[in-house]
């Protein structure tokens, strides 16, 4: 749990925060301080405070939101007292009268220079004595923090309210004078922290069923991306999960297993939290024309998501990056796109699949036996030169090489590019690999070893032993037009 720098204030859970504030709220003689709840941006503050007053009715709430001087808070105030009293008085119906009322007095107000004084605007707030007052979103207002708290502290010490702030603390703790005004105006403060299940929980209840079934299928993986992805942002989780609806849209995902669909969803939760945390912008997905050097030094983007997400693979995004770029950060979701993706994708044919691809998939393996067993498989198609496709090749020259760096196969990363480098010596003498059929591979992509073919990434790319294979592959490739085209 995050400690907060204030010697007041108190590391609690939210229960035991509730708990304090119904004892404040019971104190029959006025306690002479307000209370402050704090929490960081996203943690859910205002929800938390909402749910705490559902069962209340004796209350007025203010945000403050943009709000830039007294006569302003007064203003909404009034607004707030008048429309709760119509409501009292009238049901639902006067709350609706009364709205539109506001919207007409407000512009002729303005029209006729009609000016309402503070003094004025203090009497008509009479009403408020002995009622509960909540500010929030203390650290958004507009106004000098030392004149709000100075105006909050009229209700306080001069009305005997019961009075509840709601703030981020750490925007506004540096701010010139804070600490002293707090100290005379807040006796207590107490932290607020997220409520991952309450979150949830309040957008199922405003989803669709088809939704509300869907998120509620999947809710320990939701879960646990968000737990790794150390966030702390429930408003960032809320605006990604209302948003899943579009993306169940696409027709297609009902032809596969929960299993695959949920690593889609797990890939989908962990671009769009850390998109929306500012840790991955657009085109990080893309590895074209980065050094793994520059990468290691920066260490940003997908390098760092190894770290969080133990479920996460880079290579295995099912979708292509810029696929990935359009929907995270355009809100581009063009079904006929994603669907043919899905449906050439690899990982949702795995009970079919080759064995070399079985190997490219080798963290699926659940034993090193599985894994030396299709290794030994791939290995010996190779002897019998029965892979012909230059694509593949690729794939098994880097899986090997990457292979060979973590000790789980005895050649050398040297010894693995000779022996690449005679199989494409073979497919050229056999004509299996042509100038004119693979002179796509290289067209205006000097740096195609970083992508990807058969919908699965290359992997080893920044071995250097792998990027000798590719600039040999090239030359190969070069020499095959004076061969074929003489």
């Amino acid at each position: 749990m995050r400690k907060i720098n204030n010697t007041d204030s108190i590391e609690l859970s939210n229960q035991v925060v509730i708990k304090y504030l119904n004892y404040y709220l019971s104190l029959k003689e006025s306690p002479d301080y307000a209370v402050l709840i704090n929490g960081h941006w996203g943690a859910g503050k205002t929800f938390f405070i909402k749910k705490f007053l559902k069962d209340k009715d004796d209350f007025i709430y203010i945000s403050l939101y943009g709000l830039s001087s007294i006569d302003e808070i007064y203003t909404r105030i009034c607004e707030v007292s008048l429309l709760k009293m119509a409501e009292y008085k009238t049901g639902k119906g006067g709350v609706k009268f009364a709205e539109k009322a506001f919207t007409f007095v407000k512009p002729i107000s303005r029209f006729f220079n009609i000016n309402i004084n503070a003094q004025d605007l203090e009497a008509l707030c009479s009403f408020t004595k002995d009622k509960l007052i909540i500010f929030d979103d203390l650290e958004r207002s507009s106004m000098d923090i030392r004149e709000t708290l100075g105006f909050i502290n009229r209700f306080v010490e001069h009305q005997g309210n019961k009075v509840i702030i709601v703030a981020n603390e750490d925007e506004i703790r540096d701010k010139p004078k804070y600490l002293i005004a707090k100290e005379k105006l807040i006796g207590k403060t107490l932290t607020v922290f997220e409520e991952l299940d309450s979150t949830i929980l309040s957008v199922i209840e405003t989803s669709s069923p088809r939704i509300k079934l869907f998120i509620e299928s999947h809710l320990q993986t939701i879960k646990t991306i968000f737990n790794q992805s150390q966030c702390h942002n429930l408003r960032i989780l809320k605006h990604i999960l209302k948003n899943l609806e579009r993306f169940c849209d696409i027709k297609v995902l009902k032809l596969f297993d929960k299993e695959s669909i949920n690593y889609l969803l797990i890939v989908y939760l962990i671009l769009s939290i850390e998109s929306n945390s500012g840790n991955l912008k657009k085109g990080d997905m893309s590895f074209i024309n980065i050094s793994f050097e520059e990468r290691e030094k920066e260490k940003k983007g997908f390098d760092l998501f190894a770290y969080k997400y133990p479920s996460f693979y880079r290579y295995q995004l099912i979708l292509e990056y810029d696929m990935w770029d359009r929907i995270i950060f355009d809100g581009w979701l063009e079904e006929k796109s994603i669907s043919r993706m899905i449906k050439n994708s690899d990982f949702f044919h795995s009970k079919n699949r080759p064995e070399w691809k079985n190997l490219w998939h080798h963290d699926e393996f659940k034993s090193d036996h599985e894994f030396h067993n299709c290794y030994k498989k791939v290995k010996l198609k190779l002897e019998k030169k029965q892979y012909k496709d230059i694509y593949i090749i690729i794939h098994l020259a880097g899986m090997f090489m990457k292979f060979s760096q973590v000790n789980l196969i005895r050649q050398s990363p040297v010894q693995l590019c000779k022996y690449f480098c005679n199989y494409v010596d073979y497919l050229i003498k056999r004509k299996f690999f042509t100038y004119k059929v693979e002179d796509h591979l290289f067209k205006g992509r000097s740096n195609f070893y970083e992508s990807h073919a058969h919908g699965l990434a290359y992997q080893g790319y920044d071995i250097y032993e792998f990027k000798a294979f590719i600039s040999y592959l090239k030359k190969a490739h070069d020499n095959t037009k004076d061969i074929f085209l003489s």
